[in-house]
């Protein structure tokens, strides 16, 4: 999804990035009615076009890395933290719940 959205951003709203930048004129844009409406046409159309498996696996990867949260946090301060992998484990659910909030769709 966070393709699609940055291809949209690009191509119909002429916007470099959507990615805050904390920056007043690299944060707001002064938008046409049109563009804002196309690029709206343009991400409903992604949305429709995706297959219902896609949107199952997007649904069922949010509920695993739910419950994967669930887990480090229970597991956090205990002798897991000790462990060499749950480090690794932390960043991997991290890392996958960015993705889907910026990516999957």
């Amino acid at each position: 999804m966070k393709k699609t959205l940055d291809l949209i951003a690009r191509e119909i709203l002429r916007l470099e990035t959507l990615e805050t930048r904390r920056r007043d004129r690299l944060d707001f844009h002064d938008l046409a009615v049109w563009q804002i409406k196309a690029a709206l046409q343009a991400a409903y159309k992604a949305g429709a076009e995706s297959t219902p498996r896609e949107r199952r696996h997007s649904r069922e990867l949010k509920k695993l890395i739910a419950k994967s949260t669930d887990l480090i946090d229970a597991l956090d301060g205990t002798i897991c933290d000790g462990e060499p992998e749950f480090p690794k484990l932390r960043k991997a659910v991290s890392s996958a719940t960015k993705a889907l909030k910026g990516g999957a769709a």
